[in-house]
């Protein structure tokens, strides 16, 4: 008797920890989502493993445009001005698609995201060396 009292306290106890463990966000809360945006622009993403995933609804911070700095100024680049951006740290070299280049400096803390072929796709800009916009498709 004392065997089975002993078992079904380690069981309660066993599961008392599983379900404050979950609530406590070990386990994951669901789909992750990728931001709605007005506009629809394709990118490949390569990222500092060398790793390269296509997606739709790229966005960055949720916006359609690099939020950026040029010296003491701010910057909001359009996607559909930029051919590709390569990062650095919080460093980018950024070319639009007439050919003209910017040397930026970006909030690396910022997330990209989008849509890839196996589901929804977010990375920090810190781990991201290059984006290639392909424009709406």
């Amino acid at each position: 008797m004392k065997r089975f009292t002993a078992t079904i306290l380690a069981t309660i106890l066993l599961l008392s920890a599983w379900v404050a463990l979950c609530g406590m966000g070990l386990l994951p809360e669901g789909e992750a989502k990728v931001p709605k945006t007005k506009e629809n622009f394709a990118a490949t993403v390569y990222d500092a493993s060398g790793a390269s995933t296509r997606l739709t609804h790229f966005s960055i911070d949720g916006d359609t445009f690099v939020p950026a700095r040029l010296g003491e100024g701010t910057l909001s680049m359009p996607f559909g001005n930029i051919d590709e951006m390569s990062l650095s740290g919080a460093k980018a070299t950024v070319r639009l698609k007439g050919g003209r280049v910017a040397e930026v400096t970006v909030d690396k803390g910022l997330d990209a995201a989008g849509l890839s072929d196996f589901g929804p796709y977010h990375i920090k800009l810190k781990d991201v060396r290059r984006v290639v916009i392909h424009g709406k498709p």
